[in-house]
């Protein structure tokens, strides 16, 4: 957008009259913990005791499938001051990381959705924006795997053969 500052361009894509932000918490690290909080709310929130920091963002829809899977989305983040830049370079790109996704009421902090779980699929920036493709994370424990085989000859519980 050539010709806007950045406190222009913040000032733009704020949500007027709109009580509903997005919360995304990026894990991007284990030790030491890594953990950023981020809105596109146009104030910092606290939520659950946890504060997060507001950023220039624009997401794509959130859509499932026919199967009521949660589809890849996209998040654009605002690099106007190169900070999401050098945590790029920083985290590998943030690939595979694990992030969160809630939206919250900040009228009312009572209303508020599940944290969804995605993994970063993609990561890409450019002199004023970082763009991340957000996946659905595979659900390990949903996966359906075969049960053990029990033959008349064979009891896993057992050491030795049945005779």
């Amino acid at each position: 957008m050539p010709g806007l500052t950045v406190d222009g361009i913040i000032e733009k894509n704020k949500l007027e009259g709109s009580p509903w932000a997005f919360l995304f918490t990026f894990y991007l690290s284990a030790l030491p913990l890594t953990i950023l909080r981020y809105t596109n709310y146009s104030d910092d929130i606290t939520f659950d005791g946890e504060v997060y920091t507001r950023l220039p963002m624009d997401c794509t829809a959130i859509n499932k499938s026919r199967d009521s899977q949660l589809q890849n989305f996209t998040i654009r983040l605002s690099n106007a001051d190169r900070v999401m830049q050098a945590l790029l370079f920083q985290y590998d790109g943030f690939r595979k990381k694990r992030v969160d996704v809630q939206i919250v009421n900040v009228n009312n902090p009572d209303a508020y959705t599940d944290a969804e779980n995605y993994r970063i699929e993609s990561s890409s920036f450019g002199a004023e924006l970082v763009e991340i493709t957000l996946g659905q994370v595979e659900d390990v424990m949903g996966i359906m795997l075969p049960r053990r085989i029990f033959t008349k000859d064979f009891f896993p519980y057992i050491s030795e053969p049945i005779k």
